[in-house]
């Protein structure tokens, strides 16, 4: 990098401390990029770039004074750690989206940290630093800033020419080595196809690539026609967070109750949440859509789904939440402003799950004294990470690992849907309502190196369980993922049948803040997986690249998103 030996001017100079620490610091954020063979070289790259962008900016700043470059060190420092930490928690990267959740009510039950303790840990973290930076002020050679600034504007260009190469081409590995590469940003698909296509010539559409409709048209509201009920019962959903179906399936153990109550009514362990994060997958819950419509309902702010639907055919509506579901402004899409929501608001979770579950038993029992029949909604909070936070309530000994702890968050919630379930049938309240459990998407417990969800698509994250209870023990084929749910308890309680394919393709959507940022498509044909990206579907299975099936999956998903 253009060492030069001499005399060293300190205030021009990046100490070894300093370089080593970055250098360090850039190659583990930037390292899950480097497994998807030539493309890799894109990340590496990429991550000289960073380095270099340090080291000028660094040294043209201590130029004007030695601590802008002390300041400018603990200030990369700061961003690669929250970086670092921020993929190993959730498998995510630093971008608008994370910082959106930080702000969020609730942050810290929901992600396990929040925005005032982020602050405090990187000043906690910039002041070692910027001591660290002043007391070992041993400088390496002196370095050609120049010729730096050089390094950093070739390096980046040949990143992005490689990547817009690779995308006119069509090869998905280069979508794939992108979503792992933090910092890095890319000009829109359709800019690369105008710069390439007068150099390369005009090979049609990118391949493996279709337009998506935009989240940014919002529908115009329009009046629902609500079909008319012939059957009167109560209506219970309890929606549980982040209970995934393999440890279930894998140690039946640990939930008796889910399965006992299974025999009574119908289970299913190889359901689907549609997607990885609640507010997305309680959206799909609850109106039977996708949730590539979730921020137009929003900005509509007129409730859509199940709970409008019960209300229009007179039944009270109301909801016992552990947590608080006011996130990403999800109740404006799901809840009217009848509902009667009652919020728990105890600093310990298995706490407020079991107040929520005793307000759910005195609203069924005040409930069969009334004449109107109700809708009502549990949810519980037991399974969210941090799962160790969760034995405070409870004489637990300390866990030996993650999953351990996990569950016995499980063991919990399934006491707690024990302890309602007979205490309904107890006062005879189950012979006239239809309770449905499930939850909103899974989680990885390190699996494949993440921890939480909302990052990938896979079994771990959005194959949750569902069980009925109240219509037999018969369990129809159609009821296979979470936007199949409201067609089903709408024909249960109409007598109309819902038209639904058997063994229609699944499409998952991968969690964002307004948008879902990829999906997948689950077929007969197999499992093709997507990013949306400015506009763009593009493919992340480069085994099934350029196939029939990968066109179908395509066309099967462009249409779906734009109903």
């Amino acid at each position: 990098m253009a060492l030069q030996e001499g005399r060293m001017n300190t205030k021009n100079s990046i100490s070894w401390f300093e370089l080593t620490l970055v250098t360090l610091m850039t190659f583990t954020a930037t390292s899950g990029a480097f497994s998807y063979g030539m493309v890799s070289l894109i990340g590496l790259l990429h991550t000289l770039a960073l380095i270099c962008g340090f080291i000028v900016v660094r040294g043209y700043l201590a130029r004007l004074h030695a601590w802008f470059g002390h300041v400018v060190f603990v200030a990369v420092m700061m961003v690669l750690l929250a970086e670092i930490a921020i993929q190993k928690i959730v498998g995510l990267h630093l971008n608008p989206f994370i910082l959106s959740l930080l702000v969020q009510p609730g942050a810290s039950m929901h992600i396990g940290i929040s925005l005032p303790k982020i602050i405090l840990l990187l000043v906690c973290i910039s002041m070692l630093l910027g001591f660290g930076s002043n007391k070992f002020q041993r400088p390496a050679p002196t370095l050609n800033y120049r010729i730096a600034l050089l390094i950093l504007l070739s390096t980046s260009v040949v990143a992005q020419t490689g990547h817009a190469l690779q995308y006119f081409l069509g090869k998905a590995d280069v979508m794939s080595m992108r979503r792992s590469l933090p910092f890095f940003y890319a000009p829109h698909p359709f800019y690369i196809k105008a710069l390439l296509t007068p150099i390369l010539g005009d090979n049609g559409p990118n391949p493996f690539s279709a337009p998506a409709p935009s989240n940014a048209n919002i529908v115009k509201t329009t009046k629902t026609a609500y079909p008319s009920f012939t059957k009167r019962k109560n209506l219970l959903l309890v929606v549980t967070d982040s209970l995934r179906s393999y440890d279930i399936m894998q140690n039946p153990g640990l939930a008796p109750n889910i399965y006992k109550w299974g025999n009574e009514g119908w289970l299913n362990l190889n359901h689907y949440s549609v997607s990885n994060c609640t507010h997305f997958s309680m959206y799909s819950l609850m109106t039977g859509k996708l949730p590539t419509r979730f921020s137009s309902a929003v900005a509509q702010n007129q409730p859509q789904g199940l709970f409008p639907l019960f209300e229009a055919n007179g039944y009270s509506i109301s909801s016992s939440e552990a947590v608080t579901l006011d996130w990403y402004g999800l109740p404006r899409a799901i809840l009217p402003s009848s509902t009667a929501r009652t919020t728990q608001n105890s600093a310990d979770i298995g706490a407020s799950d079991r107040e929520a579950i005793n307000n759910t038993i005195d609203t069924l029992e005040a409930a069969d004294q009334n004449t109107s029949p109700i809708f009502h909604m549990t949810y519980l909070y037991g399974n969210h990470y941090p799962y160790s936070g969760l034995s405070k309530h409870a004489a637990a000994t300390e866990h030996s690992s993650i999953l351990a702890s996990y569950q016995e968050t499980i063991k919990r919630t399934d006491a707690l849907f024990g302890l309602l379930m007979d205490r309904l049938e107890d006062e005879g309240l189950l012979e006239n309502t239809l309770v449905v459990f499930t939850s909103d998407h899974g989680d990885e417990l390190g699996e494949n190196g993440a921890i939480g969800h909302a990052s990938r698509l896979n079994d771990y994250q959005t194959k949750v369980p569902l069980l009925v209870v109240g219509t037999g023990k018969s369990q129809p084929r159609n009821v296979r993922d979470h936007t199949d749910i409201l067609p089903y308890i709408q024909s249960y309680f109409t007598g109309v049948m819902a038209e639904v394919t058997a063994d229609k393709p699944i499409i998952l959507a991968n969690c964002s803040y307004e948008y879902p940022d990829g999906f997948t498509v689950l077929s007969k044909e197999g499992r093709f997986e997507f990013s949306y990206d400015d506009g763009y579907l593009t493919p992340l299975s480069p085994q099934h690249t350029g196939g029939m099936a990968q066109l179908s999956a395509l066309k099967l998903l462009t249409s779906a998103i734009a109903k």
